[in-house]
């Protein structure tokens, strides 16, 4: 990794980017990072980083960027790594694939050397920023949407890789166009530890880290709760759970307590039962025809799942085009849940389920 320093001299005491955590709002003037000034916080949810927009001094006619900036007391720095080996090895290879550009160890104003990724800026924000200002999408957009992150998922897994926390909050827009990111849980799945030479150091990415769950509770599948990472599979079942809550405007487990979520995934019992009363909403609200292949794709029994997250896509286009124009275009799941004057309940949503990024223990029930 190289180290470059643009030099500028700042004597205003400045919080530390840790402190900036209110999305959009323009931060003060002499936050920089390798030469890149941060106009603004993109995003400051997980534990690790905090992403903000910025652009290269000097060279502010040129397109914004994305910058992650590591957080001092990031609570697991392998994922830092992990992101950088998984985008130097995806570089070029996908458009629906969120692209690094850079990387390396900066400095910031206040002295303190903080490791960061710079990324093409994506101005649309994410698919769950668009559920929370809009609610659930027309069914055609929906679809849209998993097709493009199914594609993404294809090259990864080509390279025998498993993004392992596929979520709306990972699937960023810029216009009508999809890319998934976020690789910091990204790992093989061969077995094979994979280790490159990026800017003249060596870096390693195991396949598993036993002992420990990585991922998004609400999002992570049951092979994932009991502590194996898994395969190309899982993601398939990501891409569903993603689709099911952009048709319904709710994710498919709405549980917000972690522990009580991981019981859930490695119960059968439990397991079974939420899933059929899913299906059941789908019937519900009029999207019957997704049925099959959402179910199919969230099996608990990973050998009954689609191994292809192009074939699960090409299952939901067929369907789509089964649809009439007006259920495709409508967005009536918008009202599944209603309380009061008609408001739509989305309280869960409400409160952040950024990934964990930090090591959890697998509990006892799950070893």
């Amino acid at each position: 990794m190289s180290e470059r320093i643009n030099g500028a001299s700042v004597s205003m005491k400045l919080p530390p980017v840790e402190a900036q955590n209110s999305p959009g709002a323009r931060l003060p003037d002499g936050y920089h990072v390798h030469g890149i000034s941060l106009e603004s916080v993109v995003s400051n949810r997980g534990g690790s980083a905090v992403v903000f927009r910025g652009r290269h001094i000097g060279r502010e006619w040129h397109p914004p960027v994305a910058v992650k900036v590591a957080k001092e007391d990031m609570q697991d720095p392998a994922l830092f790594v992990n992101e950088v080996v998984i985008n130097t090895v995806l570089r070029g290879k996908s458009g629906h694939l969120v692209q690094m550009l850079d990387h390396g160890v900066g400095v910031l104003p206040d002295g303190s050397r903080r490791k960061f990724i710079e990324m093409e800026y994506l101005p649309d924000g994410s698919v769950s920023d668009q559920l929370e200002r809009h609610g659930a999408l027309p069914a055609t957009r929906a679809v849209r949407y998993a097709s493009q992150t199914a594609e993404g998922l294809h090259v990864m897994h080509e390279d025998d890789l498993l993004h392992g926390d596929v979520k709306p909050a990972n699937m960023f827009l810029n216009g009508a166009i999809v890319k998934l990111g976020d690789f910091g849980t990204a790992r093989p799945f061969n077995q094979t530890p994979l280790t490159l030479e990026v800017a003249g150091e060596q870096l390693h990415l195991e396949p598993e880290r036993t002992g420990f769950l990585l991922g998004s509770p609400r999002y992570m599948a049951p092979e994932q709760a009991e502590g194996w990472g898994g395969d190309a599979r899982t993601d398939v079942r990501g891409i569903a759970l993603a689709t099911y809550e952009m048709l319904m405007g709710l994710p498919f487990f709405d549980i917000t307590d972690n522990r009580e979520q991981l019981e859930r995934l490695v119960n059968p019992d439990e397991y079974d039962a939420w899933v059929k009363s899913r299906m059941q909403d789908l019937n519900n609200m009029g999207y019957g025809a997704f049925e099959d292949p959402i179910n199919r794709a969230v099996n608990r029994i990973l050998s009954k799942r689609f191994s292809d997250p192009r074939a699960f896509a090409t299952d939901l286009r067929e369907r789509l085009a089964q649809m009439s124009d007006d259920a495709k275009d409508s967005k009536k799941a918008r009202t599944i849940f209603v309380v009061g004057e008609g408001s739509v309940q989305r309280t869960e949503r409400d409160i952040p389920q950024a990934a964990v990024t930090q090591a959890i223990p697998i509990p006892a029930y799950a070893a």
